[in-house]
């Protein structure tokens, strides 16, 4: 599968599950080029990396121990460091109604966890030639 191109990108990927982040970060690493992936392992990690480096975006989970993903968004749009930061919602919930109030709180996207890895791929590329 050729690689396709996001020149310099720098994306957060805020996941508690490690088997996730690792499949997410070998598959963006492997498939799109230009792109760097840090990671994160919960919440309040992932608002100490947004706070420290200069993201193009951050993927975050939706339901995590501690700080869920909704009240990660909540942090990044009240503070002026980060609030500019798209969010990218990742989610197994499958309900339109999820995916409308993810989108409705702020979320510029929201991408299934059971999509397979050349899918995720993809819809990111999309989504970051977007904004």
């Amino acid at each position: 599968m050729a690689k396709s191109t996001l020149i310099n990108r720098r994306i957060l990927l805020i996941d508690d599950d490690e088997d996730l982040r690792e499949i997410f970060y070998v598959t963006l690493s492997s498939i799109v080029a230009g792109i760097e992936v840090l990671l994160a392992e919960s919440g309040e990690m992932g608002l100490a990396i947004a706070h420290q480096e200069k993201l193009d975006a951050i993927l975050l989970d939706v339901v995590m121990p501690g700080m869920d993903g909704v009240e990660v968004l909540s942090q990044l749009q009240s503070n002026p460091i980060t609030q500019g930061i798209p969010v990218i919602f990742l989610t197994a919930r499958t309900h339109a109604e999820d995916r409308q109030h993810l989108l409705n709180i702020g979320g510029k996207a929201v991408i299934s966890k059971a999509c397979k890895p050349p899918q995720l791929a993809a819809q990111l590329r999309e989504i970051l030639n977007k904004i």
